[in-house]
This record gives structure tokens, sequence and C-alpha cells, in this order.
């Protein structure tokens, strides 16, 4: 659904995948990577790429979203997911926060790593469904 995006704005999307279940609404862990991927692209200002990574083990899927873009100050860390904040001219917070609530929601957690210039990453990590 972003490749479009990516596409216009000249930045690759590279992924790597595998199977896994998680405990949730599926429209909603739809929407929060959408936003997380979305604002990795735009962070971009002259080509790059947005890596998505996902690992599975006995307990837990974690998703790595890593983004060449702009990078964030540790002040930007600590305001990610705050309504109403956001580093675009014309965004308005809201897809940060969507995302950090479906995380929590979902029983997950999240961590940014950044520096200013080299882009960020954000670390998302979900309990595994065990099948029964």
């Amino acid at each position: 659904m972003l490749r479009p995006l990516a596409n216009m704005s000249g930045v690759d999307i590279v992924s790597t995948l595998m199977p896994a279940k998680v405990s949730g609404n599926a429209q909603y862990f739809r929407q929060c990577f959408l936003n997380i991927i979305k604002n990795g692209i735009e962070a971009i200002q002259h080509g790059g790429a947005v890596y998505v990574h996902m690992h599975v083990d006995e307990r837990t899927v974690t998703i790595v979203v890593r983004d060449e873009g702009a990078g964030m100050t540790k002040e930007e860390i600590a305001r990610f997911g705050e309504p109403y904040f956001s580093m675009k001219q014309k965004g308005t917070g809201l897809g940060a926060m969507v995302a950090v609530r479906i995380i929590e929601m979902m029983n997950g957690t999240w961590t940014i790593k950044s520096k200013v210039g080299s882009g960020t990453t954000m670390t998302v990590t979900l309990p595994l469904l065990l099948e029964k």
C-alpha cells in the first residue's frame, strides 16, 4: 500500500518478513505499521530506504522499521507519540500517537533509537500468539 508513496518520494522499501500470528485487531495492526512506515518514508529528503525486518522467537514477534531519514533529537524522541507533536510541516502527530496506542493495546512494547542525520529505528515487540 505504501510503495506508490515511496516511489514518488524516491524511497525504496526493503523488507524481510515471515509468517507469525499476534493477538489483536488485524486492521489496527495494519494501520499501526502503515503509520510507522509512512513516517519513515516522509523523513527521507533525497532518496534512501526504509527497512522492515521481522524476527520471531518462542514468545515474541519483533518488527524493526529503520529509515535513512533526517533522524530525531533526544527531545523529539521523548515527545514521539504525543498528540499534535509532529516534525513535519503539515503533520498532526496523530499517526504516531495512533501507532503507539495500538502497540500498547496489543500488549506490545516499542523503542526508538535515532541520530540526527542518520535516520531512525523503531522496534516493536508483540506477544506471539501460540497455537493450541
